[in-house]
């Protein structure tokens, strides 16, 4: 960072003097700045809500952590105590600005979409039990104290009152933040949910952070046999899904395969770089996929590509039928007997090409089909029969019987030579 003095670095908004020294009168509180530097329409949502509630209500997580490092992030967490209702906010946010809302009632959470495009997620602060480790936990309401308490690092643990903008850091997040370093709340926080290691590999590969020593140690515990035999299968492959919409996903997979957990949370091995780089996106929009979704299908085919029996890790992961029959054709080797159409259509086109880059121009030659005007080269005369040896080798195409216009024409010869098919009446 840019330096300001003797032993004062500038991090986001900032300095590590904060941490140490009374601020000047003239000094704008913490708590000012970081809603300072919230992007404009989260800041009018968070002035709304300051004078709608008085109290209750506090941004937390992600949102705080990135307006201290003067990232602007996408979203709004906010953690309602006992006593504020999700369903109140969200209507009263929707009323004011437009837009709309979905309510989980059971989960106590709700998701708002401003009409300004901005996505507030509203949840009632909980405390967290895990019955079991790796099991998911049981939630019962509690103050922001204890909602705090259940997060995963503390540079993600801290929150801001909205009500007397004073940030709440009871572990220590704001030190860790300017020292760049993730670290657990507590020694067993990887045991309890071992999906919390992929999590903080994804944030520091994104924001240039690393594990701290406590986080080091919490480690091999977490990655043992028994441990992860009860977590949650659907959480690791939710945040491995995650890890690949990054722009750094692939910093993410060596840093898990550096601390030996890719093998141990997912079977996986590091795949090689240069595919990934040559990885080109086609018309997405055209195929009516949104584009974030087949890049991840994209960057997964190839992940699992590398991997010993991908197939059955495809099967693990719970992939559907379509990208576990994309990766089978991937996998097949000898393209003379695949579908040039199927191939053509992403996110396998892009797929491939990274695969094979030499084999574009095989890829977007358009393959000769028998025609009516072969057969009667052959000598067949016009009529009823045409159509019909022209269907028989259609279906023999599309059964993958035929594959190339040189088996056709045989197929042809055959058919026209033993007579043996019939001609509608």
């Amino acid at each position: 960072g840019e330096r300001l003095g003797e032993g004062v670095k500038l991090l986001g908004i900032f300095t590590r003097t904060d941490l140490y020294r009374k601020k000047p009168a003239l000094e704008k509180p913490l708590g000012e700045r970081i809603l300072e530097a919230l992007p404009e329409g989260a800041r009018r949502v968070v002035l709304a809500l300051r004078k709608a509630f008085p109290q209750g209500i506090y941004l937390v997580g992600g949102a705080v952590r990135d307006a201290l490092l003067d990232r602007s992030g996408p979203d709004l967490d906010l953690v309602l105590e006992p006593g504020v209702r999700v369903g109140e906010v969200a209507r009263f946010l929707v009323e004011r600005f437009g837009g709309s809302f979905g309510l989980h009632y059971a989960f106590g959470t709700a998701r708002v979409r401003v009409s300004f495009g901005l996505t507030v997620d509203l949840a009632e602060s909980r405390e967290e039990v895990y019955p079991y480790p790796g099991a998911l936990p049981q939630v019962r309401p509690a103050p922001i104290a204890k909602d705090l308490e259940r997060r995963d690092y503390t540079v993600n643990a801290m929150a801001l009152s909205l009500a007397t903008l004073e940030l709440l850091d009871p572990y220590g997040g704001l030190e860790d933040l300017r020292n760049r370093l993730l670290r657990p709340l507590h020694p067993l926080s990887f045991v309890e949910d071992p999906s919390r290691i992929v999590r903080g590999a994804r944030l520091a590969a994104r924001l240039a952070f690393r594990f701290s020593e406590e986080a080091l140690k919490a480690l091999p515990p977490a990655l043992l046999p028994e441990v992860l035999k009860g977590a949650s299968k659907s959480r690791l492959r939710d945040e491995l899904f995650l890890t690949l919409e990054e722009d750094t996903f692939l910093e993410a997979l060596s840093l898990l395969e550096e601390l030996g957990a890719l093998g141990p949370l997912y079977g996986l091995k590091l795949p090689p770089r240069d595919p990934f780089v040559r990885l080109r996106w086609g018309p997405l929009e055209d195929e009516g996929f949104p584009p974030g979704r087949a890049r991840v299908e994209a960057r997964l085919l190839l992940l699992l590509y590398f991997q010993e029996n991908p197939l059955e890790k495809a099967l693990a992961l719970g992939l559907p039928k379509r990208l576990q029959e994309a990766l089978a054709l991937l996998l097949k080797g000898s393209w003379e007997e695949v579908d040039k159409e199927a191939l053509g259509k992403e996110p396998l086109r892009g797929v491939f090409l990274a695969l094979f880059p030499g084999k574009e121009g095989w890829l977007t030659e358009k393959r000769r089909v028998l025609m009516g005007r072969d057969l009667l080269q052959l000598g067949l005369k016009p009529g009823p029969r045409v159509g019909e040896i022209l269907r028989q080798v259609a279906e023999a195409r599309a059964r993958g019987e035929v594959r190339t216009f040189e088996e056709e024409l045989a197929l042809a010869r055959r058919l026209i030579g033993d007579g043996s098919f019939s001609v509608p009446q």
